[in-house]
């Protein structure tokens, strides 16, 4: 549900953005050639440092609508011309080394955020009313998250972290998209590599790899280099690793090697798209796992959801506030299963 927009008044305390939101609504229009690369980098770092998850810039019949997300809430920055909006996407494509005349075809790529803050991921759609783009920002503060800072109960992380020190078997994370699967794994990953790194060979195969690990070996697979997921687990399972690390568990082939992995001597660490971990037992069968083998395989279950957590920083009679962009949410955290 689209939250209505209600702009703060310049002159925010310490922490807030400029009149308590992005820049968007200080952008000249319309936007010139002159114009469009300063704008774009302002908004940028101005929603990063807001902590917005996503932008979107949605074509519509009478323009572009344009909203971020928040913490899971979606809210309207307001619309813009086709023209402004088209030449914010062309720029956007610059950055990202992407074909800036295909507007008739689906491109996904990357660009960095100012000052080193992480990178974005840019994925642009054709449309009826025209090109549409949407941004997934990935800061450097999520790069480095550890197992505390998801928000896990005391009596999941202990449980959780002696499954981690378990010398193999398949553990697989559960839940719907942006139920923070992804993070939950990174920062699983790092907990191995922090108490374990010195005697385990930790890898990863990831698509695309969303945040850089430091000392773990990261591969991300490619199509267009005939790198899969099942080919890449099959390489990297040559190359002498105690734990593995599978973005996610999508096909047969995949879901057999992981868990004969699993069966002898790794440690496989996994998601899977289902909404809880019963689902996911049902979804390996499915997948022509034999149920002797799921049982054999399966060390834990996780399934997760985020919730959002108010924001505390307005006045008494007003939660939202320019630290929070209005939404009235500050951050979110994990509430999980583990079975």
């Amino acid at each position: 549900m689209v939250k209505p927009l209600k702009v703060i008044e310049p002159g925010v305390p310490d922490g807030g953005l400029r009149s308590g939101l992005p820049c968007w609504l200080e952008m000249p229009e319309p936007l010139t050639p002159d114009t469009v690369v300063a704008a774009v980098d302002r908004v940028l770092a101005d929603l990063d440092r807001l902590g917005v998850s996503d932008l979107h810039l949605d074509p519509q019949a009478s323009g572009y609508l344009v909203r971020f997300r928040k913490d899971g809430a979606f809210v309207d920055l307001g619309r813009r011309s086709c023209d402004d909006a088209g030449r914010l996407i062309a720029r956007l494509k610059v950055m990202a080394r992407l074909a800036v005349y295909r507007t008739d075809v689906a491109q996904e790529g990357s660009l960095a955020l100012p000052e080193g803050r992480g990178s974005v991921r840019l994925s642009t759609i054709p449309t009826v009313n025209g090109e549409r783009a949407v941004l997934r920002f990935l800061g450097v503060s999520e790069a480095y998250g550890d197992l505390e800072s998801l928000g896990f109960d005391p009596d999941f992380m202990r449980r959780y972290r002696a499954l981690l020190a378990t010398p193999q078997g398949l553990v697989l994370v559960t839940g719907p998209s942006g139920s923070g699967k992804t993070t939950t794994l990174y920062a699983s990953i790092k907990e191995i590599a922090r108490h374990q790194g010195s005697y385990r060979s930790i890898v990863t195969l990831e698509d695309p790899v969303e945040r850089n690990l430091g000392d773990v070996v990261q591969m991300e697979v490619s199509a267009e280099r005939g790198l899969t997921f099942p080919t890449g687990l099959k390489a990297l399972l040559r190359q002498n690793p105690e734990v593995l690390m599978v973005g996610e568990i999508r096909d047969r082939e995949t879901a057999q090697i992981a868990v004969q992995a699993g069966l002898t001597g790794h440690l496989v660490l996994s998601s899977l798209h289902t909404s809880s971990s019963v689902e996911a037992l049902i979804r390996l069968q499915d997948l022509g796992i034999e149920p002797g083998l799921v049982a054999g395989a399966i060390k834990a279950l996780v399934s997760q959801r985020l919730v959002p957590l108010l924001c505390r920083h307005g006045d008494s009679d007003a939660v939202r506030c320019s630290r929070c962009g209005n939404t009235g949410l500050a951050g979110r955290r994990a509430i999980g299963e583990l079975m």
